[in-house]
């Protein structure tokens, strides 16, 4: 059957022969219950929804069911999955959305628009938790579609996720998301309200996608906060169609540098981040409300299971890295057996973490960025030096060591495969396996080598540099 792309999200593909629907809804809600927003046979896909409702609060819950499957794609607050977070009110402030995929319109008209496929079966439900009296409305606009109708394999799901605060900066991240399985990416909405003043509120670091662990390992790093959203050194009340600011509470500033929350939105219809295995984001974080509902699209059982790797790591460092030649040169902890808990060099003491991995990645950037006294006076010198200018804000001009044991029942050759920023240097029991002088963003490289029965050590050394991954400094490592 003929399909074409969707016009905002073209990975979705959809036939061209269907019936118009649309569902209209009521209720009434006198007390605490269930209301079946839509519910119906597929094959079909949902093109459109349009929730009103009062009074606002935060006690309706959407969950989407899809495809006869037990557990709900999406399972979140009413308003979250419409992006209004930091529980404000559209009625009452100026809190809007014009996106491709969502649309936040005056009196608090919520409409999606990111397609809904489902192959045998669509059902939303909406909880009501609070006692008093709710009254809603609602249309959906469907497409139903021949009985014998094979569909897109993708289907929506979004996740919600809320720290009231979040983490500090010393090493602090919010996670977005952590998914397994094949998709990509369609949307997301993030939201700050600053508790924590000891900087401006989008100085947190941009977003880090840390993709296909276990089959194809690569990686994106943005550059800050506000960056990642189209905007620069400030959030402004703009909404487009692909990126926008919801709402920026910029009253008590003339330029809008020093907000103190704001809800800013992405879709990447023109631009999606696809993953075969999957897909890890998050983001540093100071000690602020944080929110974000990320939009994506998901194969069914597509998750793969997790290849052969070490859970956790022992990292060291940071050690001075301005040449290659300092890079070769070896460090105290690259001949010493067991690490202490400290390190004294350079009239500083280096700590030893542990560092766990996530689907085979291990990210270094977020364990140093907040301990700045180590690598400060490294970073500085070396640009100062090289480029005219100044890129000392992160660790960079820097490498660092981390171990890992890998663990074998037999006496056996392996593949240890790794993708890496930056150089590189492999060792396996001791026994150096390979340099890599790499300078142009992420490199992925095989390396065979013996493992011997028991307990095997696997020690690895890393620079890092300021280039198009922006200092990104993680690796990932896994038996292939």
């Amino acid at each position: 059957m003929e399909t074409v792309p969707d016009p905002n999200f073209s990975l979705i593909e959809l036939p061209t022969q269907f019936k118009a629907r649309k569902h209209t809804g009521r209720a009434d809600f006198r007390d605490q219950g269930l209301f079946d927003l839509f519910n119906a046979k597929g094959p079909g896909c949902i093109r459109h929804i349009f929730v009103g409702y009062k009074p606002f609060g935060d006690y309706l819950r959407i969950r989407i069911f899809v495809d006869n499957d037990t557990l709900p794609h999406v399972d979140m607050d009413l308003n979250a999955f419409f992006g209004v977070l930091l529980n404000l009110d559209p009625r009452s402030t100026e809190y809007r959305t014009d996106g491709a995929g969502i649309k936040v319109l005056p009196e608090s008209g919520y409409n999606c628009y990111l397609p809904i496929p489902f192959q045998t079966s669509c059902r939303i439900t909406l909880e009501n938790t609070a006692p008093n009296r709710v009254q809603l409305y609602s249309q959906i606009d469907w497409q139903q579609y021949p009985a014998d109708t094979e569909i897109t394999p993708f289907r929506l799901h979004a996740v919600h996720r809320k720290e009231t605060p979040a983490a500090a900066s010393l090493g602090g991240t919010f996670q977005i998301a952590d998914i397994g399985g094949r998709g990509f990416v369609a949307g997301l909405f993030k939201a700050i309200r600053q508790r924590d003043t000891s900087d401006l509120i989008y100085h947190t670091g941009g977003a880090v996608c840390l993709i296909d662990g276990e089959t194809d390992p690569h990686a994106i790093r943005g550059y800050n906060e506000e960056d990642d959203f189209g905007f620069i050194w400030a959030y402004r009340p703009y909404r487009g169609r692909w990126t926008g600011c919801s709402y920026v509470d910029i009253t008590d500033s003339d330029s809008g540098e020093d907000a103190t929350e704001f809800a800013a939105y992405r879709f990447y219809g023109p631009d999606p981040i696809p993953f075969q295995s999957s897909l890890i984001i998050y983001c540093g974080s100071r000690a602020d409300d944080t929110e974000s509902v990320l939009y994506f699209y998901k194969t069914l059982r597509s998750e793969l299971p997790l290849p052969e790797a070490p859970l956790s790591w022992q990292v060291t460092g940071p050690f001075r890295c301005h040449t290659f030649d300092e890079f070769k040169k070896a460090e105290v902890p690259e001949d010493t057996h067991v690490w202490p808990e400290n390190w004294h060099q350079d009239d500083r003491t280096l700590p030893t973490l542990t560092v766990t991995s996530k689907r085979t990645w291990v990210d270094l950037t977020w364990e140093y960025r907040g301990r700045r006294q180590l690598w400060n006076d490294y970073a500085t010198e070396f640009t100062e030096k090289s480029s005219p200018v100044q890129n000392n804000e992160k660790p960079v001009a820097v490498s660092a060591y981390a171990r890992a044991m890998l663990r074998s029942t037999v006496e056996r050759k392996v593949n240890l495969h790794f993708a890496f920023d930056d150089w590189f240097t492999l060792w396996v029991n001791g026994k150096k396996i390979d340099t890599r002088q790499h300078d142009h963003g992420f490199e992925a490289a095989s390396f065979a080598v013996d493992l011997r029965p028991g307990e095997n050590e696997i020690q690895v050394k890393l620079s890092n540099f300021d280039n198009q991954e922006y200092r990104l400094w993680a690796f990932s490592c896994a038996v292939v």
